[in-house]
């Protein structure tokens, strides 16, 4: 009986050495099944922060300002920044009116494109001037920076209407 007893807890404690072997198998392949997920999202994550590092992101306003002739609500600047991360190469900006092409109503004197814009630099055109503007005007923005070559347009109101 001895014997018996013997080989049935021996039986039993083969079945469970086999259930903890199955756990145990079942747990490994839950885990790296989990850190190759893990793996795949940090490398998503990564690329998309080597990818934001290479992009700017140009935008323009208008603001008034002060002039000794004539008074702040008449004098006005196109003001170009980039908020990227990354330099912005070959920046240019053409305002358009209601007709296609350049609006004939605003002016930018002196000022020579395509510049460079530097993180967090902004670039004043000084010298826009209204003649019967309309109330606001897509300006249409053009740059390369790591990533390619990038456009925008913006709807901007014009001199606070």
């Amino acid at each position: 009986m001895c014997a018996r007893r013997r080989r049935e807890v021996d039986r039993w404690a083969l079945f469970v050495a086999v259930l903890a072997l199955a756990f145990t198998a079942y747990s490994f392949f839950r885990q790296y099944g989990l850190q190759q997920r893990l793996a795949a999202i940090e490398e998503d994550r990564r690329r998309e922060e080597v990818a934001s590092s290479l992009q700017a992101e140009v935008g323009a306003r208008f603001e008034s300002y002060l002039s000794g002739t004539t008074p702040a609500h008449e004098n006005y600047q196109l003001v170009l920044s980039n908020a990227g991360s990354a330099r912005a190469e070959e920046v240019t900006v053409e305002l358009v009116g209601p007709i296609e092409g350049n609006a004939p109503d605003l002016m930018m004197r002196g000022h020579s494109f395509p510049i460079a814009l530097d993180p967090g630099q902004e670039y004043t055109i000084a010298a826009v001037e209204v003649m019967g503007a309309p109330p606001s005007v897509d300006v249409l923005l053009r740059w390369e920076d790591g990533t390619g070559s990038r456009e925008k347009t913006l709807n901007l109101t014009l001199f606070g209407r």
